[in-house]
């Protein structure tokens, strides 16, 4: 008894306050926000010489149950084997409170010079119920001009925050010229 004449004592004092009572005493409208699924990025960029890379997919906020989405290499002109191994198909599992879960590819440097870039279509389907699809569509790119990559030359530095910490970072292949920089988009 005392609980509930302590809740409409509350009611009153919230609401002479301006504020509804529902937005503090629970039964509020409030949306609940839609819990997506989706690639981090619709699209991505590798030379040959990338090694293995991670596409990211991403949930669009934490959920308290476990989520998966199925995966499929739906495209492209890029040959499996040839270009690139991964798996044609799968399932992305995203733990409780997890938010982020990757598919691999690894790039294979092949013997073809002058070819035109290659693409990997992957598409995302099937979400666990409750999760809905956002970026469903992902294209990788493999560029077979190397491209620049920029390095630190160190792993790890410390220093104190009241002064500026300067990093070192290498470039370790030239910058592309005019006759290669237009076939890279």
């Amino acid at each position: 008894m005392r609980r509930k004449a302590a809740l409409v004592v509350l009611a009153i004092l919230i609401g002479s306050c301006g504020f509804q009572t529902d937005q503090f005493l629970g039964g509020g409208d409030a949306a609940v926000e839609t819990l997506t699924v989706g690639f981090a990025q619709p699209t991505s960029l590798q030379d040959e010489a990338s090694g293995t890379v991670q596409v990211i997919v991403r949930l669009s906020r934490p959920s308290t149950e476990p989520i998966t989405v199925d995966f499929a290499i739906t495209g492209g002109n890029a040959e499996i084997g040839l270009d690139y191994t991964a798996d044609a198909n799968g399932r992305l599992s995203f733990p409780a409170n997890i938010t982020e879960a990757a598919i691999p590819i690894t790039i294979a440097i092949d013997a073809i010079d002058d070819e035109l870039d290659e693409t990997i279509e992957l598409t995302l389907s099937t979400p666990s119920v409750g999760a809905e699809l956002g970026t469903v569509h992902h294209t990788a790119m493999i560029n077979p001009v190397l491209l620049p990559r920029v390095n630190f030359t160190l792993e790890a530095s410390d220093g104190d925050e009241a002064n500026n910490l300067t990093l070192e970072l290498t470039l370790d292949t030239p910058p592309l010229d005019e006759s290669t920089a237009s076939s890279v988009t």
